[in-house]
This record gives structure tokens, C-alpha cells and sequence, in this order.
């Protein structure tokens, strides 16, 4: 049975497309949220030699036909349905001509109401010390947020297309000052095939039937997801017209929610930004994604590396067709901002510290408020079994855990497996971070680390510089359990 990821008969993208599928089983025979229900969910993918969360979620790269024809035939044979995710994206190391902004999701946004040129600007505020320093691109419904080094490459580069905004920071301690980077070019229409669908709503609907069927033009393995699924969210790669792109070097698209407001879609920037970024260390490919250009000719740019398809005045194969908003912020504004800014870099502010006590402390609360996410406490003299002692203070709440929803710490039987399992990539793969020591993972596979120098560093195998990076061990689980 072939990957997800290889050649089909009717994928647009070729062997370029690569995929993520998070999974829960569940059985409704059960008392939704009760301890039967979680002992299922859990149970379930374990039985088939998946590791999944304490809920029962869990997450499969690239999974393949016969995976998801095991999995459904499991559950169906169990009494139970699959609840999942089906996330389609392309290589983002892959060379294209554009690209997608990507970023980390503005945790609890605050914003203000500014009246400008007779409109109400609802705008984004932030408390920049509690943003890991590390986080250089911010994602709000507002377009997204970048550090200042990441601004100042646009000036001393001459990148064209794009004006920024001071995000105002009412953090009563020092933190890194975040702009709002503005597109002044707007795309009238791109193509998406994301979809949310619920079986107990949607089936038998000629919506679901259409949307189907194209997507299983797209990727045969979606058609197969949508079809098995009780609900089923999925998202694909951007498409977008050459003859809608501007010559500028960055370019958005925007679009209305159901209550009429405005937010951004996507920002947009060519291959040349995206390099100098990557090469200056200010971002990684991994904040990067590749956008599908459909060339004039109506065929799919030859440059991505994918098979041609036809396509119509609506939509690629497979694809729909979205009509973006069009908008701009007054230049009013932006020097409003701009001014208080200034008077911003006046004010002396104390550094935020976390120390070990408010992490150690922040956990057992957490620990305390959803023990079904810890373990029992590391007992004292067990502490060799620890790869470094700096990990003690934390073990002596859980032996292993989950602070937040997207990260693991192991256990220490788990550590020996992990450890071993680590060292043979380490040896097969190009890694570049030498003298670190394993303790955790996250929800996409990526390894925790904690480096000899006490960085916690979040490393995917075969991307030469971290993903994320934290000052020290206290930091990280502070940050992992304020984000949930």
C-alpha cells in the first residue's frame, strides 16, 4: 500500500504532498468524559503500538492506506468511531516561489478599539515578557507579529510591499517588542480545499458528497479519512493565481469571518525574503510554507515540481476558489503607533525572572487541577535513573507528563526506549546539536532537549537549527503549563 506522501493517480501535488493525522477512538456506547471513556480512548491506539496522549489522541506522519484501514476496521469492529485532524502540507524545505508565513498562535489576544478615518480598528495588545523571547513570528487574526531584527532585514534589504506597526506592549516588565507586518498588496481570490466536516450533521449532504469528491482529487488518502470519520477537520496547501500576484516582495489575503470582521488568511513573501531570513538566523524553513502557484496557461507551476491539472474559472481540480477582502490600515494609524512606540523605548522596565520555585510551583497546581495528565512523583533515591539532575526538581512532582497540550516529558522507563531509539537517528541523520540530553518530545514528534549549557532546545531531526529555544529548564515548563 502506497504512503500518502507518494504519486497517486489524481494528486495535484505529486510526491511532494506529506501529511499528519491526529486520532481519537471513541466509543458512545460510553458516558462521555467519565473514566470508562478516557480508559477506552487511551487503551485503543495502544493496542495497535501507537503512543498517544493521556486522552487517547494521537498523531501519525505520513500514515499510510492500509494504517487508516486498520485503524477504521479496529474501531468499527470496537463499538467505536475516529474523531480526527488530516492536515496536508508540502515539504517545507522544498524550493518555491512563494511562500506562507507561518508562526506561533497569539495565546488568550487582548486589542483596543482605535477610531481612525471614521472606522473602529480593533487592534492587537500584547504583555511581551510573556512571549518566549525565542518566538519571532506571532500569528493574531490581524495578518501576524514579528520581532524588530525581523522588521530592520526588510529596510536594509529594500524588500518591497509592506509597512509595519508598533504591537502595543502594556507589559509591566521588559520583554522583545513585536510589529505588525502590514501587506500593502492584497490578492483578490486564492483556492483552498480546508474543510470541517461531522458526520452526524453532514452525512448523506450533497456538500459533503461535492467536497469529497474533490478532495479526493487532491489526495486519494483524504477521501478515504473523509469517508470513515465521525468529524474530520483538514487543511491543504495555498494555491494562488500568477496573475493575481504582485511584483512587490510580499503580498496578504483576507478574508471575513461569519460576523463580518476582517482577518488575515495568510501573508505572503517571496522566495528572496524567506532565504535572507533563513540564512540570517532570524527564522527557520519550519516558520515557512510553500503556496502552489497556478500559472496563466491554467496549469500548476512546473517550478513546484507537481503534476499538471486542469482547472476552470473556479477552482483548481479539486480546489475551491476564495474571494478575499479587500482593506488597508490608514498611514494615520501606523504613525499613531509609531509615536507610541517612541515613548515606549523611554520607559526603563524590570526583567521578568521565572525562577525554579515558580515553575516547580505552577506545576503541582496544574498537577492538582488535571492529576489524568501526571504521574506519581520520582521517589528520591530513583533520582539516578535521571539523564541529569537539573530534571530532579520536576520529577519530584510527576514522574513524566504532559505540561500543556503540546509537550511530553518522559518517565524514566520511557527515557531508556526514547534515549535508545534517539541515538540510532542520531547516528543516521545530520544532527547538529551535539551533547544534549533527551527528556520529552511534542504533539508533531519534535525532540526535547536540554543542552549542557541548561537551554532547553526543541530540535526536529533533519532541520539544522532548533525549531524553539528556551533560556533554562524552568522557563520551558513554566511556559509549556501557562499555555496549556
Amino acid at each position: 500500500m502506497k504512503s500518502a506522501q507518494n504519486s497517486k493517480k489524481g494528486n495535484i501535488m505529486g510526491n511532494l504532498l506529506r501529511n499528519c493525522f491526529t486520532w481519537i477512538a471513541e466509543n458512545h456506547r460510553l458516558k462521555r468524559f467519565s473514566d470508562e471513556d478516557f480508559q477506552f480512548s487511551s487503551a485503543f491506539p495502544k493496542k495497535l503500538g501507537y503512543k498517544c496522549d493521556p486522552v487517547g489522541w494521537c498523531t501519525i506522519h505520513d500514515v499510510t492506506d492500509a494504517q487508516l484501514e486498520r485503524i477504521f476496521r479496529e474501531a468499527h469492529d470496537a463499538g467505536a468511531s475516529v474523531r480526527a485532524y488530516y492536515d496536508c502540507f508540502l515539504d517545507k524545505h522544498m524550493s518555491a516561489e512563494w511562500y506562507v508565513m507561518e508562526g506561533k498562535y497569539l495565546d488568550d489576544p487582548a486589542s483596543e478599539s482605535i477610531l481612525c478615518d471614521g472606522k473602529e480598528w480593533n487592534l492587537d495588545v500584547i504583555s511581551a515578557y510573556r512571549i518566549s523571547p525565542v518566538t519571532r513570528v506571532l500569528i493574531s487574526d490581524l495578518f501576524i507579529m514579528v520581532q524588530q531584527p525581523v522588521m530592520e532585514v526588510f529596510s536594509e534589504e529594500g524588500f518591497t510591499g509592506a509597512d509595519f506597526m508598533w504591537v502595543r506592549d502594556r507589559g509591566k516588565y521588559e520583554g522583545k517588542q513585536y510589529f505588525q507586518l502590514l501587506p500593502q498588496k492584497m490578492i483578490p481570490w486564492y483556492y483552498t480545499a480546508d474543510g470541517h466536516f461531522n458526520v452526524y450533521s453532514d452525512t448523506g449532504s450533497k456538500r459533503k458528497a461535492a467536497f469529497r469528491k474533490k478532495i479526493g482529487q487532491i489526495d486519494s488518502t483524504a477521501e478515504l479519512i473523509w469517508k470513515n470519520t465521525s468529524e474530520v477537520m483538514g487543511s491543504f496547501p495555498m494555491a494562488v493565481s500568477r496573475k493575481v500576484l504582485p511584483d512587490t516582495d510580499t503580498a496578504a489575503v483576507c478574508v471575513q469571518d461569519r460576523m463580518g470582521d476582517v482577518i488575515s488568511a495568510g501573508v505572503l513573501v517571496r522566495k528572496k525574503v524567506r532565504d535572507c531570513l533563513v540564512d540570517r538566523k532570524l527564522l527557520s524553513p519550519g516558520d515557512f510554507s510553500p503556496v502552489v502557484v497556478v500559472n496563466d496557461n491554467e496549469q500548476i507551476d512546473e517550478c513546484m515540481g507537481a503534476l499538471k491539472e486542469e482547472w476552470n474559472n473556479t477552482f483548481i481540480k479539486g480546489y475551491f476558489r476564495e474571494e478575499c477582502t479587500q482593506w488597508e490600515i490608514p498611514e494615520e494609524l501606523i504613525q499613531h503607533y509609531r509615536s507610541l512606540y517612541e515613548s515606549h523605548r523611554k520607559k526603563q522596565r524590570p526583567r521578568y525572572e521565572i525562577t525554579e520555585k515558580k515553575a516547580v510551583a505552577l506545576m503541582k497546581q496544574c498537577k492538582k487541577e488535571e492529576p489524568k495528565a501526571w504521574r506519581k512523583p520520582l521517589p528520591a533515591k530513583q533520582a539516578e535513573q535521571l539523564p541529569d539532575l537539573r530534571l530532579l526538581p520536576y520529577y519530584r512532582v510527576s514522574n513524566g507528563g504532559y505540561p500543556g497540550s503540546e509537550y511530553h516529558y518522559y518517565s524514566t522507563d520511557e527515557l531508556r526506549k526514547e534515549t535508545e531509539e534517539f541515538r540510532q537517528r542520531q547516528a543516521e541523520e545530520n544532527f547538529s546539536i551535539q551533547d544534549a540530553v533527551l527528556f520529552g518530545d511534542t504533539a508533531d514528534g519534535e525532540y526535547i532537549l536540554l543542552s549542557q549549557d541548561g537551554h532547553v532546545i526543541r530540535y526536529a531531526m533533519g532541520d539544522p537549527d532548533p525549531v524553539q529555544e528556551w533560556e533554562n529548564l524552568q522557563t520551558f515548563f513554566y511556559e509549556a503549563l501557562a499555555e496549556g
